[in-house]
């Protein structure tokens, strides 16, 4: 996944990712990074100013109705 998306993820809006990146505020694995595009994992060592942040990724589960059930409301 690329870096500002993985910001986005850690709860950083894409502005202030940007402007993080820009700044020179976010490090991976000990190196400051400025360039969004980057391919990073979630084993990556990711900080903004020193934080390590968390990735949460989403998890999207689907159920079924079981038979007989109405779901209607009209």
């Amino acid at each position: 996944m690329r870096l500002d998306k993985a910001l986005t993820y850690a709860m950083v809006t894409r502005s202030e990712a940007k402007k993080l990146l820009k700044s020179g505020t976010v490090t991976v694995n000990g190196k400051s990074e400025k360039d969004g595009g980057k391919a990073v994992s979630k084993d990556d060592d990711i900080r903004i100013g020193g934080q390590k942040i968390v990735i949460h990724l989403h998890t999207h589960i689907m159920m079924n109705k079981p038979a007989g059930v109405l779901t209607a409301t009209e």
